[in-house]
């Protein structure tokens, strides 16, 4: 029994001590600087408290984390250093560069490492540029036992503002001073609690899609978003439309109450009035350049050669019954009239180059035919020439052969003819013998 127990106790401490792994996470950037100032930021870290600081490793992304995120990784970045800093309130990564933040708008990526995981965020930061406040802050009597000294410090403002800053340094007095005190306190930090806030356009950024991202809440419809933000940063829109938000541009981000300044019938009423007027500048863009087509057209289709005088061009409707020209026609239509004249001759000229171009292309590919064929029948006459001599040749030859066969048969014929004539002599020259021995 006993030891069914321990069996039991020790498999639930292992699920127990299974169970105790940190799921470590971080909350949102706390911006601490201002725009042309080294970046001083926090981001709080939620249960780290069981952490060491040498565990918690945090560090930005690499590249291949922005490329997956789709989130430009700027030099800048590069230039961010990250500590730990533990407090009473919790613990916290300090974000903090050597160099000012020179941009209104940073998105980046941070990676906390710790021996159970990994974690990944992106954060957004919109800088907004240091508020000075122009406006002499009201001079602070001090009671008479004060002296002096004391109304001396409240004149100037800025040591108004690093006296009255914290409760710490503020000096002892009557209850009337110390209402003066908290007085000053809060004109000086009025200009911080009325800083607004701004937001960088993007590429293919769209004015509705900066509406969505900018309202406080879904009780503000996009319709309402967008007038007040057109209505508080008129010169980053081209002709005053909502359609044509220019970019690189930083808004002013409208506050809840200017959003909802208007109803969301009015809101709407007005976003489709600017839609319309954006339709109808298209279509008569659309128009005009279909016009301007037509005429086009028109002008080459009717397009003749003239010949134009020095001085101002004079048309048929100028002149009068005397054949004087009117002097009331002379203007802006002469000069027209004169340029469209002066178009239409260029216009004609290239064109008769063009046909001259042609014809003399034409021309030289007759000549080459021609030479073609002539090369060709040159051929065939040296062939033929060839064939002829060859033949001439073999006539020769021919005769040479008759005329020796024919020399042979005279010559045979010849000796044969004297052969006979000796054997003729012969036999009468016995016939003639025989009777002188006879006798």
């Amino acid at each position: 029994m006993l030891r069914k127990l321990a069996i039991a106790i020790a498999a639930s401490g292992a699920m127990m001590s299974a169970s105790t792994t940190y799921a470590l996470g971080m909350g949102d950037i706390v911006l601490e600087s201002a725009l042309n100032q080294p970046l001083d930021a926090r981001i709080k870290l939620l249960k780290a408290s069981e952490l060491e600081d040498w565990e918690i490793k945090p560090n930005l992304a690499s590249r291949e984390e922005f490329e997956k995120s789709g989130v430009e990784r700027v030099f800048f970045l590069n230039s961010f250093k990250f500590e730990i800093e533990r407090t009473d309130s919790g613990v916290y990564v300090n974000l903090s560069s050597d160099q000012p933040v020179v941009e209104p708008f940073l998105n980046f990526l941070v990676q906390v490492d710790w021996p159970s995981g990994r974690l990944l965020r992106e954060y957004t930061l919109l800088l907004d540029p240091p508020v000075f406040d122009e406006t002499e802050p009201a001079r602070v009597t001090a009671p008479s036992e004060q002296g002096s000294d004391e109304s001396d410090r409240n004149d100037s403002p800025g040591r108004a503002e690093v006296e009255y800053k914290s409760e710490e340094q503020s000096l002892p007095g009557t209850g009337g001073y110390e209402d003066a005190q908290a007085e000053v306190k809060s004109q000086v930090d009025a200009p911080k609690k009325a800083k607004s806030k701004v937001y960088a356009v993007r590429e293919n950024d769209t004015l509705w899609e900066v509406a969505i991202k900018t309202r406080e809440n879904r009780k503000i419809s996009p319709q309402q978003a967008m007038i007040a933000i057109q209505e508080l940063n008129p010169n980053a829109f081209i002709n005053g439309n909502i359609n044509r938000l220019k970019k690189n541009q930083v808004l002013r981000v409208p506050t809840k109450d200017q959003m909802l300044s208007r109803s969301f019938n009015e809101a709407v009423s007005e976003v489709a009035i600017q839609n319309q007027a954006m339709a109808q500048r298209k279509a008569q863009l659309d128009a005009t350049r279909k016009d301007q087509a037509v005429a086009r057209d028109d002008a080459v289709s009717d397009a003749r050669l003239k010949l134009l005088a020095g001085g101002e061009a004079t048309t048929d409707v100028k002149r009068g019954a005397g054949g004087k020209v009117l002097e009331k026609t002379a203007g802006d239509q002469s000069n027209l009239e004169n340029d469209l004249n002066l178009a239409l001759e260029n216009l004609d000229k290239s064109s008769l180059e063009n046909q001259e171009l042609r014809t003399r292309l034409d021309s030289l590919e007759d000549q080459i035919n021609t030479l073609q064929r002539l090369i060709n029948l040159k051929d065939e006459q040296m062939v033929a020439l060839q064939a002829g001599v060859s033949a001439i040749v073999e006539d020769e030859a021919a005769k040479d052969v008759v005329n020796k066969v024919e020399d042979k048969v005279t010559l045979k014929a010849t000796d044969d003819l004297n052969f006979q004539s000796d054997e003729e002599g012969l036999e009468k020259s016995k016939i003639a013998g025989v009777p002188n021995e006879v006798n």
